[in-house]
C-alpha cells in the first residue's frame, strides 16, 4: 500500500479531575455516575457522544485520571436528581471540584419510535444533555432541572419530530405519535 505521512503528532501531559458530588438540598453525598461528553462533529443538529468514566464512591468523591488539560465536559447523573453538565479543565494535581445536584423533575418520553431514531434533549442554551438511540416500544425517563427544553426525534441527521417543553415541578409525559 501507499505510505501516508500524517505530520507531527504532539501529545499533552496527563491531567486529573477530582471532587465530590452532594445533594444541593441536604448536603448528603451522592453516588453519581460520571460521563465525559464530546460534541459530535459534522452534524447540523447539536449532538453529543458520552463515555462512562466513573462513579462516585459512598462519600460522593471521585477522581478521573488521564483527562485533558483543556476543557472537559462532564455529565453527572443520578436516578433521583437532575442531570448536571460541568465544564472544567484538568490539572496536574487534580484540584478538587465541588458538584451539587438538585432534585429533578421527570420527563417521560414515549412514542412510535422507528428503528434508527435518536432522542435528543437540548437545554435553553442549545447544549444537548441527552442523546441516545431509541428502540421501538422503549420509554425514556430523564430527570431535568426546571426550564425550557427542545425534545427531538432525529433520523440520519434530520429532525423527524420536535416538541418544546417547559419543565416545572410536576412530572411531564411527552408522547411522539
Amino acid at each position: 500500500g501507499e505510505r501516508v505521512d500524517i505530520g507531527l503528532v504532539s501529545l499533552e501531559p496527563r491531567a486529573a479531575i477530582s471532587g465530590r458530588v452532594i445533594c444541593k438540598e441536604s448536603g448528603e453525598p451522592l453516588r453519581a455516575r460520571i460521563r465525559l461528553c464530546y460534541p459530535r462533529l459534522g452534524q447540523s443538529i447539536p449532538r453529543i457522544e458520552t463515555h462512562d468514566v466513573g462513579r462516585c464512591d459512598r462519600d460522593g468523591k471521585f477522581r478521573l485520571r488521564n483527562t485533558s488539560t483543556h476543557e472537559n465536559i462532564l455529565l453527572f447523573e443520578h436516578a433521583e436528581f437532575a442531570r448536571h453538565l460541568v465544564s472544567v479543565r484538568g490539572s496536574r494535581n487534580g484540584e478538587p471540584l465541588a458538584v451539587e445536584l438538585r432534585a429533578g423533575t421527570s420527563l417521560t418520553v414515549s412514542g412510535e419510535w422507528r428503528s434508527g431514531w435518536d432522542l435528543v434533549v437540548i437545554n435553553d442554551i442549545d447544549v444537548p444533555i441527552y442523546d441516545a438511540k431509541c428502540e421501538p416500544g422503549r420509554i425514556v425517563k430523564i430527570q431535568l432541572k426546571p426550564g425550557r427544553y427542545r425534545v427531538l426525534a432525529v433520523a440520519e441527521d434530520q429532525i423527524v419530530a420536535e416538541e418544546i417543553v417547559n419543565i416545572g415541578s410536576a412530572p411531564l409525559v411527552l408522547t411522539f405519535d
